[in-house]
């Protein structure tokens, strides 16, 4: 998938209304609040509903929580 909008575009235009944010509120990127580190494989084996790590997965950004923990060793550079 690839956007032909840039990004300030979209969230402009807030089709879907899930891009609102209150007032007092600033807006800044991701990348100005924290580090992005792509490709890291959990096994899926070691996922929990409950105990251990919780684990953000992509589906979890929107909703804005997890049901997934994840009981296992991982790099711990990669941990807040």
């Amino acid at each position: 998938m690839s956007f032909t909008e840039s990004h300030d575009d979209i969230v402009a235009a807030n089709k879907s209304g899930l891009l609102a944010a209150h007032p007092s509120w600033a807006r800044v990127r991701l990348q100005e609040v924290c580090s992005i580190l792509n490709g890291f494989p959990f096994s899926s084996k070691q996922f929990r509903q409950t105990g251990g790590t919780p684990l953000i997965r992509i589906r979890d950004v929107m909703r804005g929580w997890t049901e997934t923990h994840f009981v296992g060793g991982f790099d711990p550079a990669r941990s807040l």
